[in-house]
């Protein structure tokens, strides 16, 4: 068993404002999913600058078969997740002027760290399994946006891989003025292993 990167697919334009839709291959075991963005701020962006990318990522999914959620995160949740996974921030850089580029790391870790060899996504269980990252950019702030997509995908394998770490936003609730409190209520079937509030 050893673990492949490999580019799946290369820097590509996406709209601002909207949703970009990669379909992911029929077969293989994947143990992290890796975006990398790349950002233009607007040529007038001086005194007033545009926002980290991961705060205009509004969700990032990975779908099975048209409607079962397999992973599901804001770009704000999915870089909290990657470093309490990874125990450091995911690469970036950061820049507030105009006609800067601005670039994010955003692992997708369908185990319980990087290499994890237990757990990860068997493609083969699901009939189509697509990659949707939905986006929130301004062209106030941005001028253009790109996306590049690779997969560590897990090679020559002879034990199963029956199961991957699913990861969503439970409930999205917020107190509806100060001092109030919220009290969700967690899922009363399956397996919890993390509550990240």
């Amino acid at each position: 068993m050893y673990y492949k990167e490999q580019r799946y697919e290369k820097a590509k334009s996406s709209t601002l404002a909207s949703t970009h839709t990669v379909e992911l291959p029929d077969t293989g075991l994947i143990d992290t999913i890796s975006l990398h963005f790349a950002a233009v701020n607007a040529s007038a962006v001086y005194n007033d600058p545009p926002a980290a990318i991961w705060q205009n990522i509004s969700k990032i999914e990975v779908i099975g078969d048209t409607d079962k959620t397999l992973f599901s995160l804001t770009g704000q949740c999915a870089i909290a997740k990657a470093f309490r996974k990874m125990r450091s921030l995911p690469p970036f850089t950061h820049n507030g002027y105009g006609s800067k580029t601005q670039h994010q790391d955003i692992p997708i870790l369908f185990g319980r760290k990087s290499h994890d060899g237990k757990y990860a996504l068997d493609l083969s269980k699901w009939d189509k399994v697509e990659l949707k990252v939905t986006n929130v950019f301004s062209s106030t702030y941005w001028s253009s946006l790109s996306m590049e997509t690779k997969l560590h995908t897990i090679e020559d394998s002879v034990e199963a891989h029956p199961k991957f770490l699913k990861q969503w936003e439970y409930q999205a609730d917020k107190p509806s003025a100060a001092g109030d409190y919220v009290r969700p209520k967690l899922p009363t079937k399956g397996l919890l292993r993390t509550l990240m509030i």
